[in-house]
């Protein structure tokens, strides 16, 4: 009975390694992906020497009604833990513990209609499930990461590299809720193909399904230095409101903004307040 029992112990941890068992929890994972309004492509998956983490690679995330590109991701480790994974019933909860990216590099382009390349997204519909995911415990990080947004409405932009996050659920029950630090070392802004460097961002707040809430915001760059800033950005409807010590270079903005027949020096300092909803700011 013994050597049966370990047999049979060898032959499941050989299946949950096989080639096949790794194709069977992609298509699966791609298919979980189309609940959120996205299309996935992952090109490899494997388990760790720990048997509750697994590591995915080389994925590709589309938008599943446009087909725009969203985000790709070079290396996505996930560590989770399965409620009863040997019980009978059907039913399985797997609480995610962490999620550590590398080398992602997420895309939000706004046409000159503007209609976004994040159309379309949205959170998936509740009801019973076969595995229910619970988030209560999730840690996240990114790493080596890069945020490119266009917006062809106004023509400006912003590249932001050397993209690190740090985040954290709240721990308590219903919506998810993070506790976040972002900060980025190298950037661009760009007006109508005019290039602005960024030296340095750095972000932290909360983090929801409703919004964001800004605890503290600063930059460094070419174009404007800001400091001690905070507030909130609402995601549906949209609606912006932050404030905070802003040093702006009058000189680059001209260069910026004004590329033929304005000249400025020097800087304006102000205790600025930015209100902004969809319709207008």
């Amino acid at each position: 009975v013994i050597v049966l029992l370990s047999l049979l112990g060898l032959g499941g941890w050989l299946y949950f390694r096989s080639a096949r068992f790794s194709r069977q929890v992609t298509s699966f994972l791609e298919a979980r992906l189309g609940e959120y309004g996205l299309r996935g492509e992952i090109g490899g998956f494997g388990w760790t020497l720990d048997p509750q983490t697994v590591r995915l690679r080389d994925i590709r995330l589309y938008n599943l009604r446009s087909g725009a590109p969203v985000a790709s991701i070079g290396e996505l480790v996930i560590e989770a833990q399965i409620t009863d994974p040997y019980a009978l019933r059907m039913g399985r909860d797997v609480v995610l513990t962490a999620a550590r990216l590398r080398q992602a590099e997420l895309e939000i382009q706004v046409d000159a209609a503007g209609q976004s390349n994040l159309a379309g997204l949205h959170l998936p519909a509740g009801g019973a499930r076969r595995v229910s995911l619970d988030l209560s415990r999730l840690g996240i990080t990114i790493e080596e990461s890069r945020l490119r947004y266009q917006d062809e409405r106004i023509g400006w932009g912003i590249v932001l590299n050397g993209l690190a996050v740090s985040a954290r659920s709240s721990g308590e029950e219903g919506p998810l809720e993070l506790a976040l630090s972002a900060g980025a070392t190298v950037g661009t802004f760009r007006f109508e193909g005019r290039p602005s460097p960024i030296e340095r961002i750095e972000l932290a707040g909360r983090a929801g399904t409703k919004g964001l809430v800004v605890e503290r915001f600063g930059m460094k760059s070419a174009l404007a230095n800001i400091q001690r800033a905070e507030g909130k950005v609402g995601w549906a409807p949209f609606e912006l409101g932050i404030g905070g010590e802003v040093r702006a270079r009058t000189e680059e903005a001209a260069r910026l903004f004004f590329p033929t027949g304005v000249e400025l020096a020097g800087e304006v300092v102000c205790q600025c307040q930015v209100e902004a909803t969809r319709a207008g700011v």
